[in-house]
């Protein structure tokens, strides 16, 4: 997928990791960055090198076991709960 926040932070919340390809400039290439700097996605630069980066994952049991470690460690599996309490908290 591309790197939209949507994207990244619900794969991230669900210990996904991405292989990410075709993302927009500003905000999306810059969401692909961090994900791929904390080890949690794959940036691909064209359709053919993601292919060749999903057949490497579905391959090495250890590279797919590494992203998928640090993806876990980002994500926030509650964050939506977590913020809906934190602003109740406020109200109250």
């Amino acid at each position: 997928g591309k790197g939209g926040g949507l994207t990244v932070s619900e794969a991230l919340a669900a210990g996904r990791p991405l292989i990410l390809f075709g993302s927009v400039p500003g905000q999306e290439t810059r969401n692909a960055r961090c994900a791929q700097e904390d080890n949690a996605a794959l940036i691909a630069a064209s359709a053919k090198e993601t292919a060749r980066l999903a057949a490497q994952l579905s391959s090495s049991a250890t590279l797919l076991k590494d992203l998928t470690h640090s993806a876990a460690a980002l994500g926030r599996r509650h964050a939506a709960e977590d913020v809906a309490r934190s602003a109740l908290s406020h109200v109250r």
